[in-house]
């Protein structure tokens, strides 16, 4: 049975696991799981294969998993690969990027976005 709870014993939270990953896909899961993480000012940034999510530092969801077509604004035939996220201190900015195939176009390129606002 799959489950978000932690192991006892363990510290830490459950993050996003194939199930939340795929709900933002309409069900399409992607193996092996590429997987972006980072963390600063308070927060925890998760992304994973085409879907991102937010958490406080306790572990609490505060975005629910949301589709990279979404973050980067790209038609759902696109295909994601490879998600990379950065947080910077001095700034106080959240960077993701990820690299996109587009379906129609053929074209691939590296997809950078930055946070409009400050947490």
């Amino acid at each position: 049975m799959l489950t978000t709870q932690n192991v006892p014993g363990e510290n830490g939270f459950s993050a996003m696991g194939g199930i939340q990953q795929a709900s933002t896909t309409g069900g399409f899961d992607l193996e092996p799981p590429d997987q972006g993480l980072c963390a600063g000012g308070g927060y925890v940034m998760e992304f994973i294969n085409n879907a991102l999510a937010i958490y406080d530092k306790n572990g609490t969801q505060l975005l629910p998993p949301i589709g990279s077509t979404s973050v980067f604004a790209q038609p759902t035939t696109d295909f994601f690969s490879d998600p990379r996220c950065y947080y910077d201190a001095p700034t106080k900015r959240w960077f993701v990027q990820e690299f996109i195939v587009g379906r129609s176009t053929r074209q691939a390129r590296r997809s950078p976005r930055a946070s409009s606002s400050r947490p």
